[in-house]
């Protein structure tokens, strides 16, 4: 079965005990089902399982129906992906224009025949997991397996403001691989490709806390954003970035000036969001902070503060 998980997470919701103890026993044997006997106990469920991957529910609730529930569940953002299969009963006409606008995805109707029930679940299931897979591999670089300038872009954006509205540092690391230009023409592009991805998965092993994340900004230039992250606590992340690298050993008999070794110079920008500034201010910031460091001599960080002094 292609899915993601060995034994995906059902939630299962219908106030006839007979039916439930069915389905639960059936979808037992391959998932993990978990059960529901009305709107306000499936959505509690679902808040309290968040990896739920499929929902199965009846159209008839005790508070509700199932299509209430669907626009209910529609409305939280967690579920925009999660498959939902209603169950209508034999004398219930379906409403699928209602359901379909509703993000459902398929019917089934009662007395459920067990080999449709479930080969109707794992058919969405092996399509979610698809999903995924082509949404993880459109916000990858296709060459260091870090997060593309896309991707940077649209996050850097959301986390602007929700750090605005949390009054909550928000931290910009600009890193730019040394004499890089020099390295592609000494060892050849597939070496310098080869670096990139060393280099970048590198970085990508040091950014762990959920949230920070590496991209690929420019050619040999990556950044790496660090919600909620003031600079002090930040520069330490980048110092480790860069002693990450440099610990690599990897030759460039062109940067004699660093040691003979690929390292990274770092441009580190820490702000605080406001109304009245745009997030690009934090990308200036980050840059004239990377500026100062290649100045300064290279393999090294410096840094801009909110008031873009550098320090």
């Amino acid at each position: 079965m292609l899915i993601a998980n060995a034994r995906p997470k059902i939630l299962v919701v219908d106030p006839q005990h007979d039916t439930k103890e069915t389905l639960t026993t059936l979808l037992g044997e391959i998932y993990r089902p978990v059960e529901a006997t009305s709107k306000e106990d499936a959505l509690r469920q679902f808040r309290e399982n968040p990896d739920i991957e499929l929902i199965l529910t009846s159209t008839r609730l005790p508070d509700g129906d199932g299509y209430a529930l669907c626009a209910e569940l529609r409305a939280e953002q967690r579920t925009q992906s999660v498959p939902i299969l209603l169950m209508a009963v034999d004398d219930e006409a379906p409403r699928f224009s209602e359901a379909f606008g509703l993000g459902v995805r398929d019917f089934l109707r009662a007395p459920l025949q067990t080999p449709l029930v479930l080969q109707r679940i794992k058919t969405q299931l092996e399509i979610q997991f698809l999903r995924r897979q082509v949404e993880h591999a459109s916000v990858l670089d296709g060459l260091t397996g870090v997060k593309n300038r896309h991707y940077f872009d649209e996050t850097l954006k959301r986390e602007w403001n929700r750090a605005r509205r949390n009054r909550r540092a928000l931290s910009l690391i600009l890193v730019d691989m040394d004499f890089f230009k020099q390295f592609n023409k000494m060892y050849g592009h597939q070496a310098g490709d080869d670096c990139l991805k060393l280099v970048a998965q590198a970085m990508a092993r040091t950014v762990k806390r959920p949230g920070d994340f590496v991209a690929r900004y420019n050619g040999e230039e990556f950044a790496v954003l660090l919600p909620e992250t003031e600079s002090e606590a930040a520069f330490l992340v980048g110092e480790t970035l860069r002693k990450q690298v440099e610990a690599l050993e990897i030759e460039n008999r062109d940067a004699e000036e660093v040691g003979g070794h690929v390292t990274v110079t770092l441009g580190l920008a820490s702000l605080v969001p406001t109304a009245d500034l745009h997030e690009d201010r934090l990308i200036e910031a980050a840059e004239k902070a990377l500026d100062i460091a290649k100045n300064a001599g290279r393999n090294q960080i410096k840094v801009v503060s909110s008031t873009t002094q550098d320090t």
